[in-house]
């Protein structure tokens, strides 16, 4: 689900800069809240980074799973109540969005949560180009996983400067009655 080379360029950039990999913790709060109101006590944190999320406590089996960082490159072997994937989309090589996703929807059985930028990051890869090099609007990226999950709700996320940036997407495997988990 990635080429060779921008694996390399991915994982020497994990290592580089201490930051990247680093914006789960911000969902901490929103990920407890929805396992509370859903139920949920398997979570899995697909495109960890640094794995931050690894510490929202006992009542929790957060796995944790990103192949370009050493300490959780191991491919998960169950299937989660959530699985979330933030700030992890639009580092993706365009060619394996459809693949990506794909994965997702076989590691869920349950509910999903993405955040997805849809503006360019401030950081640059060794390699020159920007660390978001998979854009794509909050309507194509609707869109796309539509395919894949039943929408429960879609909001954008607003920086201080009020424009949009990201997409954030609750959405239920298909075939999944939500009123029977609630």
């Amino acid at each position: 689900m990635y080429t060779d080379s921008y694996k390399l360029l991915q994982e020497q950039y994990h290592i580089a800069c201490p930051e990247y990999g680093c914006s789960s913790s911000k969902w901490a709060t929103s990920i407890i809240d929805l396992a509370k109101q859903f139920g949920i006590k398997t979570i899995l944190d697909y495109g960890c980074g640094k794995g931050l999320l690894r510490t929202l406590g006992d009542s929790y089996d957060v796995t944790l799973f990103d192949p370009f960082v050493e300490e959780f490159k191991q491919r998960p072997k169950d299937n989660y109540q959530l699985v979330i994937c933030t700030d992890v989309m639009e580092h993706t090589e365009p060619q394996f969005t459809n693949e990506i996703i794909s994965d997702i929807f076989y590691y869920s059985n349950y509910l999903v949560f993405f955040n997805i930028a849809v503006t360019p990051a401030v950081k640059t890869l060794p390699d020159g180009r920007n660390t978001h090099i998979n854009l794509k609007s909050i309507n194509e990226w609707t869109k796309i996983l539509l395919k894949y999950f039943n929408l429960i709700n879609v909001s954008k996320q607003f920086n201080e400067k009020g424009t949009y940036e990201a997409l954030n997407f609750l959405g239920i495997k298909f075939g999944i009655d939500l009123r029977k988990n609630v």
